[in-house]
């Protein structure tokens, strides 16, 4: 007999049971002190959160007495310990179950129905099942391959007359187990192969014989139900098939959110990817030589798929923690469903993004656990009853900071900004765009009281006036509607929430041209086009080639015409590499360095003025203030040292603070009175724009030009002025609003 005074309770949230349940071979290796890597990394990511986290397996548990015999790891002895829980509140499974094991599974999950325990991943989410779901909702069909039950070899022969190369997959089965690719080529022949993981080797089979090729068929899947589905044409990398994995989950605070997207280099002539080489998805992007446009439009359709998906698959099977999204994109760029799976392995994963993106999904587990169990003690929070205080500022930032603030973590932006809540009376929330409900208008995120000095976790409606974080575009769709919405319809301010698209260099320039003010301050610029190249070449000594969104002076090339031939420096992580091009291998040049020139500008060139024989030019930054006004709040001089054609400083430029050695007060003057007034027209397109760096230039003969206007200019440090002005104009138009 059990005593229930010995029942385990370890760790500070003693009170959040979740068991973790495993194949019975991987709980003996917990035993024997040798975990499954994955298992111990869920195990350490419990090191700061202190669930009661546990792992047990069919044979532990013991359905008459309804208790578990668990294994956990002691981080003080730092050994893994077995000890006797009650069924837990959540269970997370990460595992199969043996054939013996099935009618004592199926008496341990009624039992947990009954006392209400939460499946964090309630199905298996089996292929056959899926399809037959997602085949009945509207928005998914044109992801959807025509997929047939085998049931008969005429289901076979049918699928072959429409598509001479099909995939056969079992009903359920994951990790590319029991997949064959069958191929019915012009000699009339049928061609077969399948990955064996366990040898890591391809089979290859050849009939003649339609009768031959079922009976295979038939003996290979013994007697069990499997799929027939059309093959896709993938889109390859040197003769390799690519597919995609996506890792979603639900997040803090409940939100969907996209921890990964890999793309997976199958082995040549393999019929599948898994188990294969994989890398991040922009990295699929420059190898299929994608334009900035093309990666835009494909990311914002790959999201909204992802999204679909994972509804539709809770719409049917309940609320997943995380589900791992295989799907693919055809030749024509078109976004192909393959399967659901919701004990993902992550093994792309960590591939292509590395062990801490590994790490913090593990995390994610027991932080949407405790989040569920919140949520369950105090009741879904009412927009009414936990209204935002009037007297709040939101601080938007990644979803991985906020989780490093809700494991206790401290650092220098958390600590700046309490200090300057303090100072200007005002409380805070940091939150993450994935933390909004859009639906709800509320946000689940750490609040701060400044009165109180106490961070607390809170579910609110989302507070009027909110900072973007520094340094950052917003390139999240979903983040994009979620601001553009809540800005529409419900007034709410986001202060430094530019999207990627809003900060294109030739759109600014089109947008500040039609200011009379303004127009003559800016160098002639143009789309890139080779007959702009040669014809700016003719009229002006110099060119600049900039790409269109890019900062800190990445990638530009300068032209420059000498005698015969064109010379071309590139510009690239503080190098110059120059290029000697003649007249007739000019457009060679061109189309091979300038693939996708609509992701470029060219600029005419001021010859500036100079500072120790070096380029000089400056960095102006004009900032909203607590008066609600334009100020000139930081004026330095760039010059030339690393790179001779180029002043920023990421490119080996240095910074000149005292400028009045350069230029006259007068100069000085017309700089801030033309950076004043460029602030004042972008306010008017980009009114959540209160902090812009300037690129300004003196020519020889002392006019002043603006090169180009950044949105959120570089702050290599969060604790300076240049932070601390903007967010006193926040709280400036925080009390305004609320007084208005």
């Amino acid at each position: 007999m059990y005593d229930n005074n010995k029942l385990a309770e370890h760790g500070k949230n003693q009170y959040i049971h979740l068991g973790v349940y495993v194949s019975n071979r991987n709980w003996r290796a917990l035993a024997k002190q040798r975990p499954h890597f994955r298992l111990n990394k869920l195990a350490k990511a419990n090191e700061s959160l202190k669930l009661n986290l546990f792992y047990f397996c069919s044979e532990t548990i013991d359905t008459k007495h309804q208790l578990i015999n668990g294994m956990y790891y002691d981080f003080e002895e730092k050994l893994w310990k077995s000890a006797i829980y009650h069924y837990p509140d959540f269970i997370y499974r990460r595992g199969g179950i043996s054939r013996k094991d099935k009618a004592k599974y199926r008496i341990f999950m009624n039992q947990c129905k009954k006392q209400r325990t939460v499946l964090l991943n309630p199905s298996t989410l089996g292929n056959w099942m899926v399809y037959n779901h997602f085949n009945s909702v509207g928005s998914l069909k044109d992801y959807l391959l025509e997929t047939v039950l085998y049931e008969k070899p005429e289901d076979l022969y049918n699928m072959l007359t429409r598509h001479r190369c099909l995939y056969l997959k079992g009903v359920t089965g994951r990790k590319g187990k029991n997949v064959i690719r069958l191929e019915q080529r012009e000699d009339n022949n049928y061609y077969l192969k399948h990955y064996e993981a366990g040898i890591k080797k391809i089979h290859y089979k050849q009939f003649n014989d339609e009768e031959e090729m079922v009976s295979f068929i038939q003996q290979f899947y013994k007697g069990k139900k499997f799929m027939i589905q059309e093959a896709i044409d993938l889109l390859e990398v040197n003769n390799r098939g690519i597919d995609l994995r996506a890792e979603l989950y639900r997040n803090t605070g409940g939100e969907i959110s996209i921890c990964g997207i890999s793309a997976r280099m199958g082995i040549k002539n393999s019929p599948i990817t898994t188990h294969a080489e994989a890398i991040p998805v922009e990295k699929l992007y420059e190898a299929i030589n994608l334009s900035s446009k093309e990666i835009e439009d494909i990311q914002n359709k790959m999201e909204q798929f992802l999204y679909k998906v994972y509804r539709a698959t809770e719409e049917k099977f309940g609320k997943f923690v995380e589900i791992g999204i295989d799907f693919a994109i055809d030749r024509n760029m078109n976004i192909k469903f393959i399967e659901c799976n919701s004990q993902s392995t992550k093994v792309s994963l960590m591939k292509a993004h590395g062990i801490n993106t590994l790490e913090d999904s593990m995390k994610n587990v027991l932080l949407y656990t405790k989040y569920l169990y919140e949520e369950t003690e105090n009741g879904e929070l009412s927009v009414t009853s936990k209204k935002a205080d009037s007297n709040m500022i939101g601080l938007i930032f990644s979803s991985s900071y906020i989780n490093k603030i809700i494991l206790g973590e401290s650092d220098e932006s958390l600590e700046y900004y309490i200090k300057l809540a303090s100072k200007n009376k005002v409380d805070l929330c940091f939150y993450s765009m994935n933390n909004v409900s859009r639906k709800h208008i509320t946000v689940n995120g750490i609040v701060y009281n400044y009165k109180t000095d106490e961070l607390i976790r809170r579910k609110l409606t989302i507070p009027d006036v909110n900072i973007y974080r520094v340094n950052a575009y917003l390139r999240n769709k979903l983040s994009i509607d979620k601001i553009n919405y809540l800005s529409k319809n419900y007034n709410i301010m986001f202060f430094h929430a530019m999207t990627n698209i809003e900060r294109c260099k030739y759109n600014i320039y089109e947008y500040l041209s039609s200011f009379p003010k303004i127009s003559p301050l800016l160098p002639e610029t143009a789309s890139l086009s080779f007959a702009g190249i040669t014809e700016k070449i003719s009229r002006y000594d110099k060119l600049y080639i900039k790409p269109k969104r890019s900062s800190r002076g990445r990638n530009i090339y300068v032209v420059e015409k000498e005698n015969e031939e064109y010379k071309f420096t590139h510009v690239f992580n503080s190098e110059e590499k120059i290029y000697y091009v003649t007249k007739e291998k000019l457009l060679q040049f061109y189309e091979e360095t300038f693939p996708i020139p609509q992701d470029f500008i060219v600029q005419q060139a001021v010859a500036t003025i100079e500072y120790r024989e070096r380029k000089c030019d400056f960095r102006i930054s004009p900032q909203k203030n607590k008066n609600g006004e334009w100020q000139i709040t930081g004026m330095i001089a760039r010059v030339a040292k690393k790179c001779l054609n180029i002043t920023n400083l990421d490119q080996g430029g240095w910074p000149k603070y005292k400028i009045e050695e350069i230029i006259d007060r007068s100069t000085i003057k017309q700089i801030k009175k033309a950076s004043i007034q460029t602030a004042m027209a972008l306010e008017e397109k980009y009114p959540q724009v209160i902090d812009l760096g300037l690129d300004i230039a003196v020519d020889k003969d002392g006019k002043v030009w603006l090169l180009e206007a950044n949105f959120r200019p570089y702050r290599r440090r969060i604790n300076i002025m240049h932070n601390r002005i903007p967010f006193e104009h926040a709280v400036w138009y925080l009390r305004n609003k609320t007084q208005g």
